[in-house]
């Protein structure tokens, strides 16, 4: 009986560990994340994933805005990529269904054709790694250029996609990936082939 109770126990336990976790899926990969309302460090990093448990509707979304939530891209499952102005009270974000905001971390940025030291040969040259890295859509460039010139090789810069290949060493992709205003790193597009 004693063995039953403590496997039920363990078990209760564990659903609880669960429910405090969301699993997103990224294009990088699947991630755990926990609940919770990070704003920490705001004026440093204002990009956050804000998951809900039901999407806002047009008025609804039109208040977060006017609260200093900007809605910057959807991702699936009831997740948006938000900027934040300032900390949002959680008796707000709860109204609004909001069950988590988490921080981006540098891992869910990098395109699995890049992770783990393996690169595909189309993007590596003499050394050097080529990738896009994608901006959000709330950045302009050219206020970035300069400090991303200090370790890489500025290849193309397109503002309309914003969107900048560069060229660099490898080693220093997780350091890209920790910037706050890059959204997405990928490999360059493999050379086209020949047409019959």
């Amino acid at each position: 009986m004693r063995f039953i109770l403590l496997i039920f126990s363990m078990c209760i336990c564990l659903l609880d560990v669960f429910s405090q976790q969301n699993t997103i899926q990224l294009k990088s990969g699947d991630f755990l994340l926990d609940k919770k309302f990070d704003m920490d460090s705001l004026e440093i990093d204002h990009y956050r994933l804000m998951i809900f448990d039901q999407l806002p509707n047009d008025i609804e979304r039109s208040e977060m805005e006017d609260i200093g939530i900007s809605f910057l891209d959807y991702l699936p499952r009831n997740i948006y990529v938000v900027s934040l102005e300032n900390v949002i009270s959680n008796m707000f974000l709860e109204r609004y269904h909001v069950n988590s905001i988490n921080r981006i971390l540098g891992p869910y940025k990098i395109d699995p054709k890049i992770q783990n030291n393996e690169y595909p040969s189309w993007a590596l040259k003499d050394g050097d790694l080529f990738v896009n890295l994608i901006f959000y859509k709330d950045v302009i460039i050219s206020e970035k250029i300069e400090y991303l010139r200090r370790f890489c090789a500025i290849e193309d810069i397109n503002p309309f996609s914003n969107t900048v290949v560069i060229s660099f060493d490898p080693k220093n992709l997780y350091f890209l990936s920790d910037l706050e205003y890059i959204f997405f790193i990928e490999p360059i597009d493999p050379p086209s082939l020949p047409e019959n």
